[in-house]
């Protein structure tokens, strides 16, 4: 078997984080191992896991992509660059949004990062730190300034666009690898393809839906793309010869690379800082503005979080929770030693969703919303200071307690009543919507919850 280069190497990053224990940095949660599905693998838990636990802390994917153009974050980690003035600034809603600044200009602000760095060939990058930049610096450069029909076609395949660009991506950080490198260290081309350690996948035409028209856009992606890289290589002097160019994007590769992609890739959102600044501010002065900012969203390629699979009723969920693409998996109640850790592909009805103080206990509020938050309740306690001093009615008593109670005691038993209807309305909660769903996937789910429906349904 052809080995992989570290850095890129599912099974490195495993034993990474098995070393990153073994230093006191936590015990070791899980292993893996084959399971019963046919040349299948997964996470099992080695100890006893209690609900809320963090089972991988952060971990980063190996390459992502926005879902948007966004410089208004980082384009490797999706860290909010600069302010909360400036992310306001750049809103290009109509309508304006209030500031609860002094002025715009004033130097009341928060920020997220002092200093970013932006790419001087191409205005489609920043990143958030030196260290974000030197870790995507060949990467982006092999398709900065990229040529028009590269551009041109992930414009014209807009619904496949995410994906294709990861594929670009995919090959992309292979020829950084191996350009880094001197001419007489390099290695065999085959120890690029660090994608065939994701277990066995199929070519991106063999699964999910629209398979006749996937394979002639894999073969016009794969023409596109071996002429922008052999254009880019040549502009910019890089060591590589054609024939590795063409190697690595043949039908077969770049098909077995977008077969992967769909198979493992997982999408991450959080809420953007102007988008939670609109919220705060409607939440509080009941005032209608622009619709809410996108949050920030995309897709990555997850080397351990990835090695999960797939259970209607999970014991475990992907969270982002430090405003960054970095992924987490929390345990949403307790897992057993021995028991296979498992999480949704597809919404599920929020069946196994998380509940409780426990499982909550990892999470915390964002810079943005904290710092909203105090800000707010400055205001408001001086609000209340000059309400006191004006209002003469303040202290009157006629009120009747059971008058003033009766309409929130009625609403709260009218919302638990609209809380059940909702239940059963949730997207994923019927299994023809599951099945469909995971139809991408490339498999049928067997789990207890669908096999209990798909039964249910045949004795009615």
């Amino acid at each position: 078997m052809v080995e992989i280069i570290p850095l890129l190497s599912r099974t490195f990053n495993l034993k990474k984080n098995h070393r990153k224990r073994k230093r006191g940095e936590g015990t070791d949660l899980f292993e893996v191992r084959p399971t019963k599905a046919k040349n299948g693998v997964g996470i099992f838990a080695v100890s006893n896991i209690a609900c809320g636990d963090l089972i991988i802390s952060h971990e980063e994917p190996i390459v992502a992509c926005s879902a948007r153009s966004n410089l208004s974050v980082c384009s490797s980690c999706a860290t909010p660059i600069g302010s909360l003035k400036d992310h306001l600034k750049a809103n290009d809603n109509d309508v304006p949004l209030p500031f609860i600044f002094d002025s715009i200009d004033s130097d009341d602000d928060l920020v997220f990062t002092t200093c970013h760095t932006k790419c001087k060939e191409c205005t489609d990058a920043v990143w958030c730190s030196r260290e974000c930049f030197h870790k995507c610096q060949q990467q982006h450069c092999i398709f900065c300034k990229t040529s028009t029909p590269l551009k041109d076609f992930f414009q014209k395949e807009e619904e496949n666009a995410t994906i294709l660009r990861l594929a670009a991506n995919v090959i992309a950080t292979s020829l950084s690898h191996l350009t880094s490198l001197p001419k007489d260290k390099r290695f065999p081309i085959e120890q690029c393809f660090w994608w065939t350690e994701y277990a066995s996948h199929p070519l991106w035409w063999e699964v999910g839906s629209s398979i006749d028209d996937k394979k002639d856009i894999t073969t016009q992606f794969c023409e596109v793309l071996q002429k922008a890289l052999i254009e880019s290589i040549a502009s910019k002097r890089i060591d590589v010869e054609e024939t590795v160019i063409r190697q690595i994007c043949s039908l077969n590769n770049v098909g077995s690379i977008l077969g992967m992609l769909q198979c493992n890739v997982m999408e991450y959102e959080f809420p953007s800082p102007a988008g939670q600044y609109r919220e705060q501010i409607i939440e509080d002065s009941c005032e209608q503005f622009a619709a809410d900012e996108q949050p920030i969203s995309g897709s990555g390629l997850y080397p351990l979080l990835s090695l999960a699979n797939h259970d209607c009723n999970p014991n475990a969920s992907i969270e982002f929770l430090q405003e960054s693409n970095r992924g987490s998996m929390v345990a949403t109640r307790n897992i057993s030693v021995g028991e296979e850790i498992l999480v949704t592909y597809v919404c599920n009805g929020a069946v196994g969703n998380g509940d409780g103080a426990e499982y909550f206990r990892h999470f915390s509020p964002t810079r943005t919303w904290k710092w909203l938050n105090d800000k707010l309740n400055n205001e408001g306690d001086e609000e209340e200071e000059d309400e006191e001093l004006d209002d003469p009615d303040l202290h009157d008593d006629s009120k009747s307690v059971d008058e003033s109670c009766a309409s929130p005691n009625n609403e709260s038993e009218h919302e638990q009543d609209n809380d059940s209807d909702d239940q059963s309305l949730l997207e994923g909660s019927t299994v023809e919507e599951r099945t469909k769903s995971l139809l991408e996937y490339g498999f049928n789910c067997k789990c207890s919850t669908c096999t209990a429906q798909r039964c249910a349904k045949r004795h009615k």
